[in-house]
Order: C-alpha cells, then structure tokens, then sequence
C-alpha cells in the first residue's frame, strides 16, 4: 500500500511539472512569447500549430498505448524529447523555432495522454 501512495505522489508531482512545461512553453506562456517575438512570426499561427500538433499527440498515444508499461516507456521518452529541446526555445531562428514548438507540441501531447493512462491504473 505504501509504495501504490508514493506512486501516486510522484505521477501527480510529475502531472503538475509536465503541465507547467506546457503552459510555459509550448502554450502561450512567457518563454513563448519571448521566442516569438525574437522571431517575428504571428502569434496566432504559432498558436495553431502547438494545439494540432499537441492534439496529434494524445490521438497518437490513445490510438497506440495499451498498458501501463508501455505508456510509462513512452512518458519517459516523451519527456526526455521535451528536455533536450528545451534549450532551442532560445533560438532566434524562424525554422527552428517552428520545428521545436511541432516536436515539443507532440511529445507533451503524447506525454500527456501515457500519464493518464498511467493515472488511470494508480487510482
């Protein structure tokens, strides 16, 4: 019982940072539009771009994982994806800019979705 309590403490800390990473970077947050304005696209189509490519996200992950370890796998990969481009939000280049809000945008998403899946087999 003691180990099920300290899994479920550290998928809801683990649901709280990724969300923040999320608001903060990829969803109009101040990182992103500091990386917007450097690289003088509209904000609204940048926008567009995250919320379908996040929602291409969990629709991938619904549609492929299954069960819990292959979710957590594919979390822990997702999660690593969004660490290591974390550092090109500070780019001032217009196609990296785009790529990275495409390749974070689906990894959260993906990321997401395993951590309800997860979720759903702790509660």
């Amino acid at each position: 019982m003691k180990i099920h309590q300290i899994s479920r403490n550290n998928a809801v800390l683990l649901y709280g940072l990724l969300f923040g990473y999320v608001l903060s970077f990829v969803f109009e947050g101040p990182v992103y539009y500091g990386m917007i304005a450097a690289t003088g696209k509209t904000c609204s189509d940048q926008s567009l771009l995250a919320m379908t490519c996040h929602l291409a996200g969990l629709l991938a992950a619904g549609a492929f994982i299954k069960n819990g370890p292959h979710a957590q796998k594919i979390m822990r990969i997702m999660l690593i994806v969004c660490a290591c481009t974390t550092p090109f939000f500070v780019l001032n280049n217009q196609v990296i800019a785009s790529a990275v809000i495409i390749v974070v945008a689906f990894a959260s998403g993906t990321a997401v979705a395993c951590w309800g899946c997860l979720l759903l087999q702790l509660f």
